[in-house]
């Protein structure tokens, strides 16, 4: 190994030494907890603690689930919380696993989302899973579709998650249902986006200052086998930042009360469970350390890591004198011809050969024609006669039945054979 490779080595295992104190020092100082997003333990901007605690203080009593993404409680309504700009929790967390999910709701279960139309498994679970074509939305029923009436809180138009973005307030219709009785104002973030899919829409946005205003979907539901989903593509209403803002909690409550009521008259409204599985991934909080050592992603980089090293463990050590294969040198076809030839003529079997190549002939001939059974001497010979074909060395052989002893007359009947069984197979004679 040269001096040079050892120094690097070195100085690697140094660094990654010394970025571990670091992580356990900070993480010893609990100077800030890494909450996951859209966790009902996430006092952050885009948790949803507030919105949890309504939940309870308004009577809904809601769950948190910590199972697995193959495990769905059998009765009840998941609430599944996401959003598609980057976060280190989300990207080194758990997904979803849509078929497990697509089964559990065919089996009646309700399934509340809370995630923008980016979000990774939304195609999966829409389009690849449920089979929903992508067509565009643009009606809503009478009073579910509010205009744009202000801007709201100023934010980064930037940013790249919606919770920090700045917000628009819509106002609904008077003549609105009843599920939106309570709901007179919304507001949502500015650069809010359509999503195309055949979904039926309950609660939609428009701006009537564009020239050509397009509605713009917020609540969408579908029922899927005996269960529902219900979608709320913009998630930022329900987080700690914007669920006090206008009647944003408002809309919460209502989509709470819609999601859980029973499923049939007289019946028990429906538990609604947060998914922290897919939320917080089981655990409270997360630090520097708990996200590299609890977590999927967190263990695939530590992984990573000490491959890396590996790597360069690998890279300094000088490898072994390389030496080329030794290739046998190129023969030609006919050398094997010619060899096969007088391997025969020392056996006495030059006329086995001579027979062996006629019937390889023959079923070439019997396989272009579609027959069954084997084509005689005589029939070869009328063959050869009306196909026009000028091979002297099989004609011969097949009238005289005698292949006299020199090694070339047994070549030329090889080449015979072999050039008009190669005509058959292309059709050509």
């Amino acid at each position: 190994m040269r001096r040079s490779d050892t120094g690097l080595i070195v100085g690697l295992l140094l660094f990654f030494t010394l970025a571990t104190g670091w992580l356990l020092l900070r993480s010893q100082k609990d100077v800030e907890k890494a909450y996951p997003p859209f966790s009902s333990f996430s006092p952050r901007p885009q948790g949803l603690m507030a919105y949890y605690e309504l939940l309870r203080a308004s009577g809904f009593e809601p769950l948190q689930f910590g199972e697995t993404i193959y495990h769905y409680p059998e009765r009840g309504c998941m609430l599944l919380a996401s959003e598609s700009a980057p976060d280190i929790s989300n990207m080194l967390g758990s997904v979803v696993d849509e078929r497990s999910l697509r089964l559990w709701l065919e089996d009646g279960g309700r399934l509340l989302l809370v995630c923008d139309r980016d979000s990774m498994f939304i195609s999966k679970l829409l389009v690849d899973e449920l089979g929903f074509s992508p067509a565009p939305v643009y009606a809503a029923p009478p009073g579910c579709a509010a205009a744009r009436q202000a801007g709201g809180q100023a934010g980064e138009i930037s940013a790249l998650s919606r919770v920090y973005r700045p917000g628009a307030i819509y106002e609904l219709d008077s003549s609105r249902p009843m599920l939106w009785s309570e709901v007179e104002r919304l507001e949502i973030s500015e650069s809010y986006g359509t999503y195309n899919a055949d979904l039926q829409t309950l609660l939609g946005v428009f701006d009537p200052n564009m020239s050509a205003p397009d509605l713009q979907p917020v609540v969408l539901y579908t029922p899927v086998g005996e269960g529902e989903i219900i979608w709320l593509t913009a998630p930022e209403l329900l987080s700690n930042k914007w669920i006090a803002r206008v009647d944003n909690h408002k809309l919460g409550l209502a989509l709470a009360s819609f999601a859980v009521r029973p499923t049939e008259a007289g019946g028990e409204p429906l538990p609604l469970y947060f998914d922290e599985n897919i939320h917080g991934y089981g655990r409270e909080t997360l630090n520097e350390i708990s996200v590299l050592t609890q977590t999927t992603g967190g263990r695939l980089l530590l992984v990573s890591a000490a491959l890396l090293v590996l790597l360069f463990f690998g890279a300094a050590i000088r490898p072994a004198r390389f030496f080329p294969l030794l290739t046998p040198q190129r023969r030609q076809a006919t050398e094997m011809v010619h060899a096969q030839a007088d391997l025969y003529r020392r056996a006495g079997a030059r006329f086995s050969l001579a027979e062996s190549l006629v019937d390889g002939l023959r079923r070439a001939y019997a396989s272009s024609r579609h027959v069954s059974s084997m084509p005689s001497d005589r029939m070869l010979l009328e063959w050869l006669e009306r196909s026009g074909a000028d091979e002297p060395a099989l004609r011969d052989f097949l009238r005289s039945k005698i292949l006299p002893p020199v090694p070339r007359r047994l070549l030329e009947l090889a080449q015979s054979c072999d050039r008009l069984r190669r005509r058959l197979e292309q059709g050509s004679i």
